[in-house]
């Protein structure tokens, strides 16, 4: 892994456009010096970004491995499925709402205004009235267009309802299809926990690549967000 001048000796996440990352932190850092709430506030988000994506990562990993070896396991090992299941969703999700919060700070190094930072209620904000006010603020930038791909997707849609029910809702019922003898059937959980019990599918396959999309969806997008956010300070900042 190259090094980054952000991180220090910290590895950093696979995907993460190091020398991009580093050009918004140098950037910004630049700009807001002896503007703590906007510098500190950035700062704590941007980290985050890098080390929420790389515990994403981690917690995948050791999903896959689990749910390879069994999609029905003892009770020890289900409890270990589990929290890196909730684990990923929840960095996952994490890994976004840090660098909306970061893009925030940035704004408000362009406008106090329109992005205000001075008071507690001030950050009390969630990634949709960010990308909001970029649309309104940078109607014509890529970033603004970026973060408007990444709210609207599905991926984005599902891992925030999966993180709401992990969250507030508990563990996850499974079936298992090993007892019917349909060994070849990975065991499932519903695919709309949202719903009512009552109208729970089973649809959401426990197989070891169950979570492959939702990764690829975060990598791919912090990347751009990144790399777009780099272009926007280098142009604005």
């Amino acid at each position: 892994m190259p090094s980054s001048r952000t991180l220090g000796a910290f590895d950093g996440p696979a995907g993460l456009p190091l020398p991009e990352y580093d050009a918004v932190n140098e950037r910004v850092s630049h700009r807001a010096s002896g503007n703590k709430d906007v510098w500190h506030g950035f700062a704590s988000a941007w980290n985050g970004v890098a080390y929420r994506l790389r515990a994403a990562q981690e917690h995948a990993e050791r999903f896959r491995a689990s749910i390879s070896a069994s999609s029905a396991p003892e009770p020890n090992e289900r409890y270990r499925q589990d929290h890196d299941l909730f684990g990923f969703v929840v960095s996952a999700l994490s890994t976004l709402e840090c660098f909306f919060f970061a893009s925030y700070c940035i704004g408000s190094l362009l406008d106090t205004t329109l992005f205000p930072l001075s008071r507690a209620k001030d950050l009390k904000f969630y990634p949709k009235d960010v990308s909001e006010q970029f649309r309104k603020t940078f109607p014509n930038d890529v970033l603004s267009s970026e973060m408007d791909v990444c709210l609207s997707s599905h991926e984005f849609k599902q891992l925030s309802d999966l993180r709401n029910v992990l969250a507030h809702r508990g563990t996850p019922p499974r079936q298992h299809f090993g007892a019917t003898g349909n060994t070849d059937t990975p065991s499932a959980i519903p695919g709309n926990l949202v719903d009512p019990a009552s109208g729970w599918r089973y649809d959401f396959s426990l197989d070891p690549r169950c979570l492959d999309p939702y990764q690829a969806f975060l990598d791919k997008t912090v990347s751009q967000l990144v790399i777009e956010a780099s272009r926007f300070v280098n142009a604005r900042l």
